[in-house]
């Protein structure tokens, strides 16, 4: 049977397996697919060209911004490494610019931390113990319509969305790789008025309680008089027209956290202005890791911030950073980028290259092409054929003998 050598190793080097896996998976058609998706992709977004005014650099943008959160990620997740709030760089308060396109629609959106990723180190229900994420509340882009399934929470619980100052705000976790720079700047926030992760977990705790106790919510007899002709059926009742202190108490705290919103809320919007004209001051991360490393570890780090910066000087200098639309031109880029990085890493796993032993058979068939076996097209020549006849010993050894 004629065959090349790459076929021939497919079987020899057991790597026949791995192929007709790949092939079961239909990862062939997933290729096709994803290639012929990409191309209509490319197309509608030349076709578009002249609807970017303003934006014809969005791709190199994108690029631009992507190399920012791969530092960032990268130096958040050294001095998170050392516990605790990162020296302070996400300490509750601390102004970040977040980037999640594709999961929320921001772009470069100002946000302020709620909660430290080292609160949620710890698993809960929901929470697989990730200590790569912070929560916060992010303003949302001016253009954002928020859906119905988000305006039926509670202010304070993960994924509400609210509106103040004719803007929206959301209370997200982020994650570290979608945080695009730490500013200087804290602004003092009262975190429970947003977010109670407490609160949260005990009512889901009463919850489960009360799945498996058919008296939960029942009150106690302690304290209740037993003398049936002295209970007085009206206790507890006000007379009309008299306002109880609790209602006072709970109309006096709903004004404060309206009035926290609108607060926080200024606060954002002031915060995009900043970074809009002049670009918000970021955070020198090398202080807050100056005390948890030494040695060439000091030389790294600051290197590392160094480039951070200077990808950030970049990222600015690009006129689609300061578009009104950036979120919408952004996130076509981002979906055709990503897929075709998933068009890339499919072909790899289809290629010879994703064999495991590749490497080793490029040595072994140059070791051949040297002593005679295969020609430079990777022909199979005639001391290979004799070779591959030899099943009881050496075949190389044999066939050396028989030619010599």
């Amino acid at each position: 049977e004629d065959m090349s050598v790459e076929g021939m190793i497919k079987r020899s080097f057991s790597e026949f397996a791995t192929q007709r896996a790949l092939t079961s998976n239909e990862y062939p058609k997933l290729l096709a697919r994803g290639t012929k998706t990409l191309l209509k992709l490319d197309e509608d977004f030349a076709q578009e060209s002249d609807g970017r005014i303003g934006a014809e650099d969005i791709e190199d943008y994108y690029f631009s911004c992507r190399n920012v959160l791969s530092s960032s990620k990268e130096l958040l997740s050294f001095i998170l490494s050392g516990g605790g709030t990162g020296g302070g760089a996400l300490t509750v308060g601390r102004v970040l610019l977040v980037t999640s396109a594709r999961k929320h629609g921001l772009v470069r959106a100002p946000s302020i931390v709620l909660r430290p990723p080292a609160l949620s180190s710890k698993p809960s229900v929901g929470n697989k113990g990730n200590t790569d994420s912070t929560v916060c509340i992010v303003l949302m882009p001016e253009s954002y319509t928020p859906s119905k399934h988000h305006t039926e929470l509670k202010l304070g619980t993960l994924n509400y969305v609210g509106e103040a100052s004719n803007r929206y705000f959301a209370i997200y976790e982020i994650q570290l790789d979608e945080i695009l720079l730490v500013s200087s700047v804290k602004h003092k926030i009262d975190c429970k008025v947003f977010f109670n992760e407490v609160s949260k977990t005990a009512s889901n705790s009463d919850a489960l309680t009360a799945l498996g106790n058919p008296f939960a919510g029942a009150k106690s007899m302690k304290g209740r008089s037993l003398d049936i002709g002295n209970d007085n059926p009206f206790a507890g009742m006000m007379a009309r027209g008299k306002k109880g202190s609790v209602s006072s108490e709970t109309k006096k705290s709903s004004s404060q956290d309206v009035q926290s919103v609108n607060d926080v809320m200024s606060y954002l919007v002031d915060a995009e202005s900043i970074e809009s004209k002049s670009g918000i001051d970021i955070l020198d991360l090398r202080e807050c890791a100056k005390n948890m490393h030494q040695g060439n570890s000091v030389m790294e780090f600051g290197n590392a911030f160094t480039r951070m910066e200077r990808d950030v000087g970049i990222m600015r200098q690009f006129r689609s950073h300061y578009h009104p639309n950036l979120e919408r031109h952004y996130l076509i880029v981002e979906r055709k980028e990503s897929l075709r990085s998933r068009v890339k890493m499919l072909r790899h796993l289809l290629s010879n290259e994703s064999l495991a032993l590749f490497p080793d058979f490029l040595q072994r068939k140059a070791c051949l092409q040297t002593m005679g076996y295969v020609d430079e097209n990777d022909t199979v020549c005639l001391k290979g054929r004799v070779a591959c006849e030899v099943n009881t010993c050496e075949g190389l050894i044999v066939t050396e003998m028989v030619f010599a």
